[in-house]
């Protein structure tokens, strides 16, 4: 150490006085700091924006300097540098310093000293703060110090390291592969330094010391930069809640500061996000509306683009529709002059969505292409993942079902893996529950539904376990678990209600109007069809199969008519939309509308290869024939619909099909099998508690006999 470091004369690094050695045992004698290290600092969180260029710049000038002599030091960290106690940072402890040139020719016994310990393939450093190189024993040189620095420079801003594990191997393992996460508060200028630092390949970080430090005095001459005195994070406390998922305490501990003094919008941010997994989506919002203003106010655009995209979900969800497009102009504009960032590619994905909803495939898939290249740039795998899925939806939406559910199924893979943030994972949740949902694979649905559950279980105080009982309670409809649907979708409806989340407080009172009408309770499913109306959601076809069984047969036909003509486009949505239409159309003798309908499901099952809507589609045309007369001709078509519910699983849809095909026996007079097929369909209503089918069924029995 004394002797790579003696000749290194420099006001922020130990001075070394002397080399001595007495008896045998060699020592050096160097200055004394007296003050703290920067782990001790660290200990009270994460320093102001002004405090840390403070420590960066000459910290970096020194490190500049001992490179400019040929020493590269292998062992930064917050423990071998000290601030003294005129506030000046030094660095100590150049114990694993490497000489990669010679100068001079007098440091030759330096250089064969070092080479000793630095033979290739040795791993020497400390594991939280090695660069990738040191890691794998590739070759290390000034270049491996400036990744040391990212990641010490991370830590004086955040409070915590960007690269962390519960061993040394898995923080090495992260160092090597995994991304670090971009720290949201910072000035973004400042938040691509550090990205420069820590790029895994070293001709991509700062060509040299001097750069860097050159970087940050140019940053250190902003006003936006001297400006912001505030704590990026606040106390480890707080932090470390956080960065656990422990939501609760986070919430508490900012909370706590916020009594002491404002929070900054960083804080405001993550308080926000705690407050968004408690189901407190009021304070969510405010809070972030805050923090959002907080990064305006300081020039930080890339951050308050991402807070109003953050933003837009919200109201989406809200149904405040006009105010999430409000919130999306406003990140378009704060992203317009801004250089490629990862927030570009969460507005991309965002706009991607609105494009796949009004089917306008062809700019969907332009803008996931653009979306997923600077989600590969970035090496975000949050958004990598996002990308995928969206790019089977979009295939599916196009009728490419098999090659997109492909990718849906490969983007869950790699979310259930951990490859992804909890938030990512809980929203790709449910964005495959509706995939699912939409084509009637409910096979899958209760697959992932299985996952999700556990998951979400995890989460106990999360809303995303509130919207995976909304798709667990439909899954569990059409699989005959009724009793099971109606406990989950009623404490769905309770969680969303309160929450705030008027979308998926619609979706659920839909959810459970739906089962109410099928048990004929016809009072509760107009109560939940009203209450999923008032909360923005649109509740067909429940609803105007309601109001056919009520005996308003032409309000039924309105409500469903009016329905399709508002999704000429949206295939998947007319299927489910067409299955009541003919139901509809039948029971008001329009026996044309309802043939048109049934041979639209047929061929909408064929597009997109869906077994559920062929099922109903042959349900449909074999009663239209059953009421044109043709009952022989009815009853393939109707054998073949109960053969695939059957096969499906769905024991409702399977007895209501059961009913209709004894209709046709009893039409050719083949009462035997008819009592059959009528016994097990009114065994079926009787278990799932069918009332209305089962009245209609059991009648049919005693004309049979």
């Amino acid at each position: 150490e004394a002797k790579a470091v003696a000749a290194l004369k420099h006001p922020n690094i130990v001075t070394i006085h002397s080399v001595e050695e007495v008896d045998g045992v060699h020592f050096i004698t160097m200055e004394l700091v007296e003050g703290q290290t920067l782990t001790e600092i660290l200990r009270a969180g994460g320093l102001s924006l002004a405090r840390f260029l403070e420590i960066a710049i000459p910290l970096v000038d020194a490190v500049s300097y001992a490179h400019a002599r040929g020493i590269t030091h292998r062992d930064l960290k917050p423990a071998n540098i000290m601030v003294d106690r005129e506030q000046r940072p030094k660095v100590l402890d150049f114990g694993l310093a490497k000489l990669w040139f010679s100068p001079t020719p007098d440091v030759e016994e330096t250089v064969l000293a070092a080479t000793q310990i630095t033979e290739a393939g040795h791993i020497l450093g400390t594991a939280a703060y090695m660069s990738p190189e040191q890691v794998t024993g590739a070759d290390v040189g000034g270049w491996s110090d400036i990744f040391s620095l990212g990641i010490i420079f991370y830590e004086l801003l955040s409070g915590a390291r960007p690269f962390c594990g519960e061993y040394p191997a898995e923080i090495m393992h992260n160092i090597v592969n995994a991304p670090a996460p971009r720290l949201p508060s910072l000035p973004d200028a400042l938040g691509d330094v550090i990205d420069h630092c820590l790029r895994k390949t070293p001709s991509e970080r700062f060509a040299s010391a001097d750069e860097l430090r050159d970087a940050l005095q140019m940053l250190a001459g902003t006003s936006a930069t001297t400006a912001m005195v505030e704590p990026v994070v606040s106390s480890p406390e707080a932090r470390t809640a956080f960065d656990r998922g422990d939501w609760e305490s986070a919430y508490r501990e900012f909370h706590t500061i916020d009594g002491q003094r404002d929070l900054s919008p960083d804080e405001l941010e993550m308080l926000g996000t705690c407050a968004s997994w408690l189901n407190e989506f009021d304070e969510c919002t405010q809070t972030w509306e805050r923090a959002y203003a907080g990064y305006a106010k300081t020039g930080r655009n890339i951050a308050a683009a991402r807070l109003a995209l953050e933003l837009v979900g919200l109201y989406v969800v809200k149904n405040a529709d006009t105010v999430a497009g409000g919130w999306q102009k406003r990140a378009e504009r704060l992203l317009q002059n801004e250089p490629d960032c990862l927030e570009r590619g969460l507005l991309l994905r965002r706009q991607t969505v609105v494009a796949l909803g009004k089917c306008d495939f062809t700019r969907a898939w332009e803008l996931n292409r653009q979306c997923a290249e600077i989600a590969d740039h970035f090496g975000d795998l949050d958004l990598q993942t996002v990308a995928l899925h969206d790019r089977g939806q979009i295939l599916i939406a196009r009728g490419d079902v098999a090659e997109g559910m492909g990718l849906v199924d490969e983007a869950m893979t790699s979310a259930v893996s951990g490859e992804v943030n909890p938030a990512t994972l809980g929203n790709l949740y449910c964005r495959t529950m509706v995939v699912c949902r939409s084509l009637a694979d409910f096979k899958r649905v209760r697959e992932w539904s299985e996952a999700a559950w556990r998951w979400c279980e995890t989460y106990t105080a999360s809303g995303y376990r509130g919207v995976c009982r909304i798709h667990s309670a439909e899954t569990m409809r059409h699989l005959g678990l009724w009793t099971d649907a109606e406990r989950a979708v009623r404490n769905a409806c309770t969680d969303f209600e309160k929450s705030g989340l008027n979308g998926h407080a619609g979706e659920a009172f839909n959810e459970f109007g739906e089962l109410s009408l099928r048990k004929g309770d016809y009072r509760a499913a107009e109560n939940a069809f009203q209450r999923a109306h008032e909360f923005g959601y649109d509740p067909v076809p429940g609803l105007p199969l309601l109001r056919l069984a009520q005996g308003r047969g032409e309000a039924a036909r309105q409500t469903i008519q009016r329905a399709l003509s508002e999704s000429p486009e949206d295939r998947l949505r007319r299927a489910k939309l067409l299955t009541a239409t003919v139901t509809i159309a039948l029971a008001n003798s329009d026996l044309s509308f309802a043939e048109v309908a049934a041979n639209e499901l047929s061929d909408i099952s064929k597009e997109f290869d869906c077994q559920c809507f062929r099922a109903h589609a042959l349900l449909g045309q074999g009663a239209v024939k059953l009421e044109q007369g043709n009952n022989e001709d009815a009853t393939p078509a109707l054998r073949e619909a109960w053969s695939i519910f059957n096969e499906l699983g769905f024991s409702y849809d399977a007895a209501r099909a059961r009913t209709i095909l004894a209709t046709a026996y009893l039409g050719v007079g083949n009462d035997e099998d008819a009592r059959l097929q009528l016994t097990a369909a009114c065994k079926t209503f009787s278990e799932l508690g069918a009332d209305p089918d089962l009245m209609i069924a059991s009648e049919l029995i005693d004309k049979s006999k």
